[in-house]
C-alpha cells in the first residue's frame, strides 16, 4: 500500500509537472506572438515616422523657398505701397498747411484793406 501511495503521488506530481510545462509552453507561445505583434506594429510605426520625416523636410524646404520669395518679391511691393501712403499723407498735410496759410494771408490782406478803407474814409 505504501508503494501504491508513492506511485500515485509520483504520478500526480508527474501530471502536475506536465501540466505546468504545457501551461508554460502555451504562455511562452502567447508571449512570443504578442511580442511579434508589437514588433510588427513598431516596424509599421517606424516606417510611418520616416515617411513623415521625409515629408516634413520637404515642407520645411518649401517654407524656406516661400520665405525667400516673399522677401525678394513681395516685400519690395509692400514697402513701395507703404512709401506711397506716407507720401500721400505728407502731401495731404502739406496741402492743409498751405491752404491754412493762404486763408490766413487772405484774411490779413482783407483786414488790411478794410483798415486802409476805414482810414481813408475819415
Amino acid at each position: 500500500m505504501n508503494e501504491d501511495y508513492v506511485a500515485r503521488a509520483l504520478g500526480d506530481l508527474e501530471g502536475t509537472v506536465r501540466g505546468m510545462s504545457e501551461q508554460w509552453r502555451r504562455q511562452d507561445e502567447s508571449a512570443n506572438a504578442g511580442r511579434r505583434g508589437v514588433y510588427e506594429r513598431l516596424d509599421a510605426l517606424t516606417q510611418q515616422v520616416m515617411r513623415m520625416s521625409a515629408n516634413f523636410e520637404g515642407v520645411a524646404q518649401d517654407v524656406a523657398e516661400l520665405k525667400n520669395d516673399i522677401e525678394t518679391e513681395v516685400m519690395p511691393t509692400i514697402d513701395a505701397v507703404k512709401m506711397a501712403a506716407a507720401k500721400q499723407a505728407g502731401a495731404l498735410s502739406a496741402g492743409k498747411i498751405f491752404w491754412s496759410f493762404m486763408v490766413g494771408v487772405a484774411g490779413a490782406v482783407g483786414f488790411a484793406i478794410h483798415e486802409v478803407l476805414q482810414y481813408l474814409k475819415k
